[in-house]
């Protein structure tokens, strides 16, 4: 992926220069509505001037409320420009992040699961994009965090095509109680991209938060 078009200054106009547009021709409306009140007042009866301070008041806290939203915008920027740069050397390793769903690419992948205690059975079943069971297998049994890799074939050893897996866990203790199995993914980031204000990183197809990563592997 060409990493140079995310750190590109933004094209569109931020919601803060937005309301500021907006503000600046409410302002002007203001004025001019103004100066048509007191150039047709009537003289025995003047208009309340407490009303247009307290009106000008109101225009300059709002307009001071922009600015104020406008510095958060820059400083938000360049907070995700600084996570971005970090990014760029994830780019080529295997990363483990929060989620079921991984890439099924080239015939290869991975989660790691975690059973919270020792289980007497363990079944691993991988779904497809519909939900449907195309793979099932026996886990481990201990406590702790484990990996799977899978090599892409169903349980009739057919070769799937690439896309989006999801691997779920059930597991049971000797007395037949449901055990909690955590699962994450486990992929090689490809690239890094900036989705609806959200950085992240693509691992195929698939873009996952920067903030749902929670180890970076040296096997990628």
């Amino acid at each position: 992926m060409d990493v140079s078009s995310v750190f590109a200054p933004a094209q569109s106009a931020s919601a803060a220069e937005n309301s500021a547009g907006k503000l600046s021709e409410t302002f002007d409306s203001f004025l001019t509505l103004l100066t048509a009140q007191l150039t047709h007042q009537d003289p025995l009866e003047p208009l309340d001037p407490n009303q247009f301070t307290d009106q000008l008041v109101a225009f300059t806290n709002v307009e001071q409320s922009i600015a104020t939203n406008k510095n958060l915008e820059q400083l938000l920027s360049l907070q995700q420009l600084g996570e971005l740069s970090s990014a760029v050397n994830l780019i080529g390793t295997a990363i483990e992040a929060g989620g079921p769903t991984t890439v099924l690419k080239n015939s290869s992948a991975r989660w790691a699961y975690a059973l919270e205690s020792q289980a007497e059975a363990t079944n691993l079943r991988v779904l497809d994009s519909t939900g449907k069971a195309v793979f099932s297998t026996t886990g481990q049994q201990g406590a702790g965090i484990h990996d799977f890799a899978w090599d892409g074939k169903n349980s009739a050893g057919n070769v799937l095509p690439d896309g989006l897996y999801t691997l779920v866990v059930s597991a049971t203790d000797s007395q037949g109680n449901d055990i909690d199995a955590g699962v994450d993914l486990i992929a090689t980031v490809e690239g890094i991209l900036t989705e609806g204000g959200v950085n992240k990183v693509d691992v195929g197809g698939l873009t996952i938060p920067l903030s749902s990563i929670v180890s970076v592997k040296t096997d990628a």
